[in-house]
């Protein structure tokens, strides 16, 4: 019966520090910016996702990021960015809202749909998106010079 117990401890604690060991070696791989790396370490990281989405603007990747942590506005601030670099300024749009429902304190939320609006020549809705920001945290500089620029 010992030597069971002693077996089943052992097998245990191999376990134990082998994931130990292929987090950190993911954590690694991560830091170097081997993303896919990462990835195949740990499928189940939306970190790891979300950041190889941003090196290389894809959508895909992004998407199972958000799915993995539908509720972490990191991941889809990251996808919002990969919009913006794909001048895919409705879904930016979008996205923005949809964090807006969630965290609708955030000054810096209605600063970038205000210059999506911008954008998308929407220009009483950037000034209002704008003007949300500024109310939100007055002494935001970068709201109030796209606001002169913008009137």
């Amino acid at each position: 019966m010992r030597k069971i117990l002693i077996f089943f401890v052992l097998c245990t604690m191999f376990y134990v520090l082998s994931r130990i060991a292929t987090y950190w070696y993911a954590d690694v791989l991560y830091a170097q910016k081997d993303y896919s790396g990462a990835i195949n370490l740990e499928p189940n990281q939306p970190l790891y996702r979300s950041a190889l989405a941003v090196a290389n603007s894809d959508l895909s990747e992004s998407g199972k990021a958000i799915d993995l942590a539908p509720n972490n506005p990191v991941f889809k601030r990251s996808r919002f960015s990969i919009f913006i670099k794909l001048s895919r300024l409705l879904e930016a749009k979008n996205i923005l809202l949809e964090m807006l429902t969630t965290t609708p304190t955030d000054p810096k939320l209605y600063y970038n749909l205000g210059l999506v609006y911008a954008r998308l020549n929407e220009i009483d809705k950037a000034v209002v998106a704008l003007q949300k920001a500024i109310e939100l945290k007055p002494n935001y500089q970068e709201p109030k010079t796209a606001l002169e620029y913008i009137k």
